[in-house]
């Protein structure tokens, strides 16, 4: 190469000594999306020279290597140059925010926020951060990398210290290690609505039950009811933590008679946690019913037992409420043969129960007069 000047050279084998006179680069100008032992990576590339140390495999050598004055290659190869795919932009992972659901916020009140971080691309991602920032409060996590399909939960608590509006931002791959198909949707930015803290005398709750006396393996609905001082109130969250024996009950279905996203998570062996949220506020009467909660009994419950109910907590709008506890019986009595199939206890058989009904009754398990009832 000698007499050569302002050549590009990468990604070849270069064996035995050169000698070149001129300025050339020996390594790509810009970073590349290649695949090195079954990993992926975004980096530059130069040429293979013969072997040499390369200390976090990532099939680039430690350190440069001088051919000759103004002539280095700043990113040797480990490996021959076959060893190294590049990808295309339809090879590419794709990061990005897959979901956030923020809990109900109060002021004072620490709360654990969860986001699911997803790979909507074709090929796996190698190691990247991701960072939120809520004003002041910074968190920053590390994770080593997602398969195509895959996703994985980041999630943190955090203690509002004042009510109102708050700003989110979520940031993946902040440092840009992670070449992809899609940059655009690697940032978002969301307000978090953060409630006051207080006690508000003008409501309580109610849970009142379908049923006080029920079998082994029946159901029962459970619904909370508003008791309001007030002829009217708006509403657009609330917040229940209900205690019970889970070896006894199991949750079977969660309605409401209002346009809530409800969602509900457990906390532990014997309490779950119910949230409801509009985005507008809903104007409620007393007697209003917040939430059914539809629980099945455990068929190895004794007759004569109890099933006791304990509520946590109950939060409206950010404010504490007055509530109720209560018992359930559980007898052994007689059912008629329609009410097994009364799955959701509320006295009435819909269309999908007396399907069950009709297949039980083909299958000779049932007797016509069963069925008529």
């Amino acid at each position: 190469m000698e007499s050569s000047t302002f050549n590009l050279f990468y990604l070849n084998n270069i064996l035995g000594d050169v000698t070149a006179d001129g300025t050339n680069l020996f390594n790509s100008t810009s970073k590349l999306s290649y695949t090195f032992n079954g990993r992926n990576y975004v980096g530059h590339l130069g040429n293979y020279y013969g072997t040499c140390s390369d200390s976090n495999e990532d099939g680039v050598c430690d350190s440069p290597r001088v051919l000759a004055q103004n002539n280095t290659d700043y990113y040797p190869l480990s490996r021959e140059w076959v060893y190294y795919v590049q990808r295309t932009s339809n090879e590419l992972p794709d990061l990005y925010i897959q979901s956030f659901n923020p809990p109900i916020l109060v002021t004072g009140q620490e709360a654990m926020l969860i986001i699911e971080i997803g790979n909507n691309g074709t090929s796996a991602s190698g190691p990247f951060n991701v960072t939120v920032q809520i004003e002041d409060f910074l968190e920053e996590r590390r994770f080593e990398g997602l398969n195509p399909g895959e996703s994985v939960i980041f999630d943190f608590n955090w203690t509002p210290s004042s009510p109102g509006s708050h700003k989110i931002n979520i940031t993946v791959d902040n440092n840009s290690e992670v070449e992809e198909s899609d940059e655009s949707n690697n940032h978002v930015e969301y307000s978090l609505n953060v409630l006051e803290s207080g006690e508000n005398d003008n409501l309580k709750v109610f849970l009142v039950p379908t049923k006080t006396n029920v079998t082994p393996g029946g159901y029962f609905v459970l619904k909370a009811l508003l008791e309001i001082n007030d002829s009217t109130f708006n509403i657009n969250s609330f917040l229940l933590n209900l205690s019970y024996d889970k070896n006894k009950l199991e949750v079977q279905k969660i309605e409401s008679d209002l346009d809530w996203t409800i969602s509900f998570s457990s906390g532990g062996v014997n309490w779950l946690s119910f949230i409801g949220a509009r985005k507008d506020p809903i104007t409620l009467t007393n007697g209003s019913n917040l939430l059914n909660i539809s629980f099945r009994v455990a068929e190895d419950v004794q007759a004569g037992d109890y099933i006791n109910f304990n509520v946590n907590k109950i939060n409206i709008n950010g404010n504490n409420v007055h509530y109720t506890t209560l018992t359930v019986l559980v007898v052994e009595i007689q059912q008629e043969p329609w009410q097994t199939y009364d799955t959701d206890g509320n006295g009435l058989i819909g269309d999908g129960e007396l399907i069950d009904a009709i297949m039980d009754w083909l299958d000779n398990q049932l007797k016509d007069e069963e069925l008529l009832k």
